[in-house]
């Protein structure tokens, strides 16, 4: 049975979940929990993308402590609601993006 605080992570997962995930058409949505090293926390994000398109957005649903019986209880009231696919990250294994960006005056990077 969750604690009192366990709980209140959890609903305030709902709440987020249900602001975000909008269901829209011709858009793809999946969930990543990462394993925050640097910040000692776990972290729950929803990730959105449009088919047939680069751009990916995340919202970041909650974060909390990271203690293994909290986590556990979590996925499990996460999985209860979503049949989202999720992807898991832990920050002691990042990998890099690929290629660094050199130009791109969009965005400052000028060279």
């Amino acid at each position: 049975m969750a604690n009192s605080e366990t709980c209140l992570i959890i609903k305030k997962l709902k709440t987020n979940y249900q602001r975000y995930f909008l269901r829209a058409y011709q858009y793809q949505y999946w969930l990543v929990i990462v394993n925050n090293h640097f910040e000692d926390v776990y972290s729950v994000f929803l990730y959105t993308q449009k088919i047939k398109t680069k751009l990916t957005r995340s919202y970041e649903l909650v974060h909390f402590p990271r203690s293994d019986q909290q986590y556990r209880d979590v996925l499990i009231a996460l999985k209860k609601f979503s049949n989202l696919s999720i992807s898991y990250r832990d920050t002691h294994h990042l990998i890099h993006p690929g290629q660094d960006v050199a130009l791109d005056r969009v965005h400052g990077h000028n060279g």
